[in-house]
């Protein structure tokens, strides 16, 4: 019971454990900031590499379709050798 006989002491204590509840609440808020900031920065980066491909996939597009059509006339026009 020497641990509680000074009340000088459970105030440090009282003091001390208030001072490591408002350092861990400002932790708290410092790590949601940046995990919000780098779910942005995650989010944008998404968003570009998305338009980049949309943008390559559409360019490619045209040439597909003119390769399959080709191809489909291949195929019709030499049924033979299609099997």
């Amino acid at each position: 019971m020497a641990l509680f006989s000074n009340h000088n002491n459970g105030h440090d204590l009282q003091r001390d454990i208030e001072a490591l509840r408002r350092d861990i609440a400002a932790l708290s808020r410092s790590a949601s900031k940046r995990g919000a900031n780098a779910w942005r920065g995650a989010a944008n980066e998404a968003s570009g590499f998305y338009d980049d491909v949309t943008q390559r996939v559409s360019q490619a597009l045209p040439v597909v379709r003119q390769r399959a059509h080709d191809l489909e006339d291949t195929i019709r026009d030499n049924p033979g050798r299609s099997i």
